[in-house]
């Protein structure tokens, strides 16, 4: 899960000296619902967002991006795709990365996880808001998402390249087993 803020015409936090011109910020929820992999989706975002920043004449405005588990792969993927767009007609995308002022990642498994712990965190998000077909789709994200996946590693050392430029926080939990 992805949630957006926006910022501009939106709200903007005073303690980093920002002004504000709106008491509250415009929130977006991307959920994912489909076969696609990371690569498609974090295109999707991208394509999404520069559209509606453009139509909300938000272009330039800061962006803070907080994301859970698998929504944390997804916004990484996305900014690198973004900080790579060099041609002029490219530049609506590539203010995403220009703008993105921080990220926060909530239980996001950098480093993959339990297939079977995938498994039941995807098919309740899909229960919860994706309509039943789509249920059989997800075993592509699984695999791509387990510990040590290729796709993984090659996400986290290109994000290494690009994530100086932003605040970043991480927050996650552990689970204490008994013996």
């Amino acid at each position: 899960m992805v949630t957006m803020q926006m910022f501009g015409r939106l709200a903007v936090t005073r303690a980093q000296g920002m002004r504000t011109r709106h008491s509250e910020p415009k929130t977006h929820l991307l959920t994912l619902g489909s076969s696609d992999h990371i690569h498609q989706h974090a295109q999707t975002l991208l394509t999404s967002l520069a559209l509606e920043r453009k139509s909300e004449e938000t272009v330039e405005n800061p962006i803070l991006w907080v994301c859970h588990s698998l929504g944390g792969i997804l916004v990484k993927r996305a900014l690198e795709l973004s900080a790579d767009l060099q041609s002029k007609n490219a530049d609506d995308l590539r203010s995403i990365f220009v703008s993105t002022y921080g990220i926060m990642f909530l239980g996001t498994p950098h480093i993959g996880a339990d297939p079977a712990k995938w498994g039941l965190v995807l098919q309740g998000m899909v229960n919860a808001l994706v309509p039943r077909k789509f249920l059989d789709t997800q075993s592509g994200l699984i695999q791509t998402l387990q510990t040590n996946s290729e796709t993984l590693q090659n996400i986290n050392l290109k994000f290494l390249d690009i994530y100086q430029r932003f605040k970043v926080c991480l927050i996650f939990w552990v689970m204490a087993f008994a013996n």
